[in-house]
């Protein structure tokens, strides 16, 4: 009896990973470990979380996210994760972002709010669940430059 429940709770717990793999919320998770990665300086992490990324995204039913946004999204992660080199990574980051912050201002990402960043020297976006400036784009040799321009909050 006892293996019997037990096989039927590995079961359910199965089915319930699953599922919050198909949400949308988790692409948004998964967008912040490759910035943090970025912000990190770690090409592996970021090419890793970047793979991801991209293996939910497909995941995701037409309801959640349409074809041409999710195509984009996908080669933009695969950008990531193809390139072992950090400031090629930095660069695909840039066009990921924006179409990160075009898909949260059409659906719900997250259940707080999400901030738009832009790094002045750079002149690129990237979008966080904090007012706090850690900058992808230079990590550690500029980690405050930038500032919040846009907040997006739960719809």
């Amino acid at each position: 009896m006892k293996k019997y429940l037990l096989s039927i709770l590995l079961v359910f717990s199965a089915m319930l990973l699953k599922a919050q793999d198909t949400s949308a919320y988790v692409l948004l998770k998964k967008y912040y470990v490759i910035k943090e990665a970025l912000v990190a300086g770690d090409d592996k992490l970021a090419a890793s979380a970047a793979t991801e990324f991209a293996a939910n995204m497909t995941r995701l039913s037409a309801k959640q996210v349409d074809a041409e946004t999710s195509q984009k999204l996908v080669a933009e992660a695969k950008a990531i994760s193809d390139n072992k080199e950090l400031e090629k990574q930095r660069d695909a980051f840039s066009p990921f972002s924006e179409d990160m912050f075009q898909l949260a201002k059409k659906i719900s990402l997250s259940k707080s709010a999400v901030y738009r960043q832009y790094c002045p020297m750079k002149k690129m976006y990237w979008l966080s669940g904090e007012t706090t400036i850690r900058n992808p784009y230079y990590g550690s040799m500029m980690l405050s430059c930038g500032k919040v321009v846009e907040t997006i909050n739960p719809k």
